[in-house]
This record gives C-alpha cells, structure tokens and sequence, in this order.
C-alpha cells in the first residue's frame, strides 16, 4: 500500500470515529438533523473536497513523503481526540453552534478539555482540517484561515450568548481558560 492510500484510508477512519461520537452523543437525532447543515459543517466538508481534489489531482511536490504525511495525520489525530474528548464532555449539552436550548443547555461546561480552550471542538476542528491538508498535501491549505475566520466569527457570536445566559461564571470562566489556545 502507497503512502497516498494509507492516508486516504487513515483520514476515512478518522472522520468516521468522528461522526459516529456526534451521532450518538447528540441526544435526539431529530433534534440536531438541522444541525447538519449549519455554516461550520458546509465549509469543513467543502474544505476537505478542495483538499481530496488537490491530493488526488495536483498534490503539492514535496520530496519527504512519509515525513509530511505523518505530521499531516498527526495533526489530524490530535483534532480527533480533542474534539471527540470535549463531545463526550458536552454530552446531551452540545447544541447547534450560536444556538441555545435552554433546556438541555443549562450548565456552563467547564471541565475535560474545556478547563484548556473555551473551544476544544473548534479547536479540533481546525486541526483535522490542518491535518487533512498537509497530509494529502494539499495546494489549498491556505484554507484553514478561512475555516478559522468563520469559527472566530461564531465563536463571538457565542460568546455574547453564553454571557447573556450564564452572566458572572461566564465572565470568571473566560478570565481563567483561553479562547482557543
């Protein structure tokens, strides 16, 4: 087996373990099926056609394959695991971004990776997609920045939500744990 084949194979593995921890962590299905479709899932999945399209047709020339592949799968590894550690966290309290369910949503969850980063999914989220770019080396790489925009964006957005919703822990919470790192 190929370099190329393994990561393929590696990052398929990878997102589904993913996607397995969301559908089953999320309490009701029906609830969140809308949740499929917001803003931050739409550009992660055209992120990662961008870099499949790359890496199968014009990958980046890089002479040390397996070196750059595996840091790209580290990366990626690492996304995984923090954002899958902070799922399970949140557990029936994860609720679709710059939303809030004041029913399921009724406690600030500050412990597991959320007493590191306010935001252990974005986080992970844009390592995955950091990793998946250098890992099929990627010529649109440049794109985590716009990942990252967007994420910043709503983590703003949530910000002011959470404040509004949880008031002085809120506020004590930010003073203790970054935003992202």
């Amino acid at each position: 087996m190929n370099t190329f084949s393994f990561t393929i194979i590696f990052l398929a593995i990878g997102s589904s373990v993913t996607a397995y921890v969301w559908a089953t962590t999320s309490g009701s299905l029906r609830k969140h099926t809308r949740s499929i479709f917001t803003g931050a899932v739409l550009i992660q999945w055209f992120a990662v056609m961008l870099h499949l399209f790359s890496g199968f047709i014009f990958p980046l020339p890089m002479e040390l394959d397996v070196p750059v592949r595996s840091l790209g799968l580290t990366l990626f590894t690492v996304g995984v695991f923090l954002a899958v550690w902070a799922k399970y966290t949140m557990q029936n309290r994860w609720g679709i971004p710059g939303q809030h369910d004041a029913k399921s949503q009724n406690e600030l969850v500050t412990s597991g990776p959320f007493s590191y980063t306010r935001n252990p999914i974005y986080v992970g989220a844009i390592l995955m997609n950091f990793g998946i770019a250098i890992a099929l080396k990627s010529a649109f790489v440049f794109i985590i920045f716009v990942i990252y925009n967007y994420f910043y964006t709503q983590v703003l957005i949530e910000e002011k939500l959470l404040k509004k919703i949880f008031g002085k822990s809120f506020v004590e919470y930010c003073k203790k744990v970054p935003r992202f790192i």
